[in-house]
């Protein structure tokens, strides 16, 4: 067993699932945001920011990814928004 992302989420992350590619895909709640890690443990990408328009969260606590689409639930707002 080995931890991965140490010190990026500051105990936050709620929910995890992998891309196709081997990518960690990892719902950030208290940061609004899903982080993308390699299949290393890497920080790549960082998506989303607080807010209401599109791409932005406010408490995302689950996501899960189907074929070619990321799934994400926004908790607060009450919304699941689909990234391609």
């Amino acid at each position: 067993m080995r931890d991965i992302g140490q010190g990026t989420f500051n105990y936050t992350c709620e929910d995890v699932d992998v891309l196709a590619d081997g990518r960690i895909v990892v719902a950030d709640s208290v940061n609004n945001s899903v982080c993308i890690l390699s299949h290393e443990g890497e920080l790549l990408h960082r998506l989303g920011t607080g807010g209401y328009d599109d791409g932005q969260f406010e408490h995302p606590t689950s996501l899960v990814v189907h074929l070619d689409k990321l799934f994400v639930l926004d908790l607060c707002w009450g919304r699941v928004q689909v990234f391609h």
